[in-house]
């Protein structure tokens, strides 16, 4: 196990984004035929739907302020808002999504875990639910449950890169090295640019004596990371290449 904690240096969980998610909420309609099978009276029924559909519009203004709010890290301004749009319609799933990413980023595990749990119950093919509770499960070190929730995300959007990348990772922390492999090599094919996967596949073909492909896979990791921006992890992955080609065992 040494090993893999180890081998694992640059594994990390990537926060989902705040934004991105677009709902609409259709207003309820209801036929002529039923509400002649209900009896109810036509002016009261287009009453309440005009009411519904009202609270709803107000709930969307109340969501679209909590996600500008969140982007300027005004937390616990976004959250109200988004507790407010939730009073008008509570089933508005990515306003219970966007205060999980709220609660997360305060540190209130408990209630992120609620917030995702809750607008998966509304909406359970809403991938990015799926992806943050499989984060805050491996924060619990709960590997199994969060490899479930990976692969919910991944069923749902066949395309999302991180949720392959760590889905890898918790493969790897299950000493599963091949399958996350695997999951490395799709993220890169989804998301080139993915300097970590390329990380994590070096660190692995240096465990495993395979010095070139490290060498490689090291290089095009480094290279990423400078374009973008990111110069310490640049300056690890080429002290690790400086160690690799000085090593008599091609092992750094």
């Amino acid at each position: 196990m040494s090993m893999i904690k180890n081998t694992y240096f640059f594994i990390n969980l990537l926060t989902a984004a705040v934004t991105g998610i677009t709902l609409s909420h259709a207003s309820p309609a209801l036929s002529e035929s039923s509400w002649q099978k209900q009896g109810t009276n036509r002016s009261t029924i287009e009453s309440v739907v005009a009411q519904v559909s009202q609270n709803k519009e107000q709930a969307q203004d109340y969501y679209e302020e909590g996600i500008s709010l969140q982007q300027q890290g005004k937390l616990a301004e976004a959250i109200a808002k988004y507790q407010k749009a939730l009073e008008l319609n509570p089933n508005l799933a990515a306003a219970h999504l966007n205060m999980g990413v709220a609660f997360a980023t305060q540190g209130k595990d408990t209630e992120a875990m609620a917030a995702y749990r809750k607008a998966l119950s509304i909406q359970p093919n809403m991938a990015e639910a799926h992806y943050n509770l499989g984060n805050m499960l491996v924060e619990k070190e709960d590997y199994k449950a969060a490899e479930k929730e990976y692969k919910a995300a991944i069923k749902i959007n066949p395309n999302y890169a991180k949720a392959y990348y760590n889905l890898g990772n918790v493969l790897a922390q299950q000493g599963q090295i091949e399958a996350a492999v695997k999951q490395w090599q799709t993220t890169i094919r989804i998301q080139p640019e993915f300097a970590e996967a390329y990380a994590n596949l070096g660190l692995i073909m240096n465990r495993s004596g395979q010095k070139d492909q490290a060498i490689e896979a090291f290089k095009k990791a480094r290279d990423l990371f400078k374009s973008q921006g990111k110069e310490e992890q640049a300056e690890e992955i080429d002290r690790m290449l400086q160690r690799l080609w000085t090593s008599p065992s091609g092992i750094a």
